[in-house]
């Protein structure tokens, strides 16, 4: 009998890690908000939360996400629950004052002040490689604040540009949706089918007319070599080999992938 209740003890004390197909929006991500009155409370982005092998908790989103209004001020991401627009008490909140971010590489990093009812993702020991599912989820802003989960697949490294910067190194991915935007996903945790962190949604690639989005996305890495002694450093500068390097996106169907190409050198995030 002593050794039942020993073992009922362990199983109900034990958490099980959900899979990438089986994590919900709500469960991860939060909304970056800033509460201008009772009634307004506008967003733009997604955000979520991780844990180093140092068992350090961070806040992770998109660089293009910030600044929003005055850094030295507490603010909080939100999760909400199936009403939309009722929000739900699962939250992060941030000072941003404390960010760790890098320009170029579209990249945020922010050690929360507390956080409730969100789980906190582990980062992937592997990146992904060619043909991998992959999953996005974050809430976009077209539909009501909508929750949304894409499934994807991973295409290759490649580079890309956003506005005020040149071009910047990243990982594309090919998504299944149909949707002319998904604005507010940016900053959103990109998950591998185990449920661990690939890293963070960047951008969406437009037609040459910005008319609407091929739904193909781009994100920033999170490895563990970001997060040494408990310090945080985004800086990937370096000369890089890759066996697949992506050369050309001339439609959902038609992408150009190089192989094995010659090294390419990056310097502060950006593809020079």
């Amino acid at each position: 009998m002593y050794k039942l209740t020993v073992l009922l003890l362990i199983l109900c004390s034990t958490t099980f890690a959900k899979s990438g197909s089986e994590l919900k929006v709500e469960e991860v991500v939060g909304k970056i908000m800033v509460k201008e009155s009772l009634f307004k409370n506008p967003y733009h982005c997604s955000s979520f939360l991780f844990e180093t092998k140092n068992k350090m908790t961070l806040m992770a989103t998109a660089h293009h996400c910030f600044p929003y209004g005055n850094e030295k001020k507490k603010r909080r991401a939100y999760a909400h629950n199936e009403k939309i627009r009722k929000i739900k008490k699962s939250y992060i909140s941030y000072k941003m004052l404390e960010k760790v971010d890098n320009f170029n590489r579209d990249l945020t990093v922010l050690k929360p002040l507390s956080h409730k009812n969100l789980d906190v993702l582990k980062i992937s020991k592997s990146p992904a490689l060619l043909g991998d599912t992959v999953y996005v989820l974050g809430y976009a802003a077209k539909g009501g604040h909508q929750k949304l989960k894409l499934e994807c697949t991973y295409i290759a490294k490649g580079a890309y540009s956003l506005p005020s910067r040149n071009m910047i190194l990243g990982d594309f991915i090919k998504c299944s949706h149909d949707r002319n935007s998904i604005a507010g996903m940016s900053g959103g945790p990109i998950l591998n089918e185990a449920g661990e962190v690939l890293g963070v949604l960047s951008a969406e690639i437009l037609k040459d007319d910005h008319s609407s989005a091929i739904p193909i996305l781009v994100y920033q890495p999170l490895e563990e070599s970001y997060f040494i002694n408990n310090k945080v450093n985004l800086d990937n500068s370096g000369t890089y080999s890759f066996s697949k390097y992506l050369k050309k996106i001339l439609s959902y169907d038609e992408i150009e992938v190089e192989e094995s190409p010659a090294p390419v050198t990056v310097k502060d995030g950006l593809v020079i």
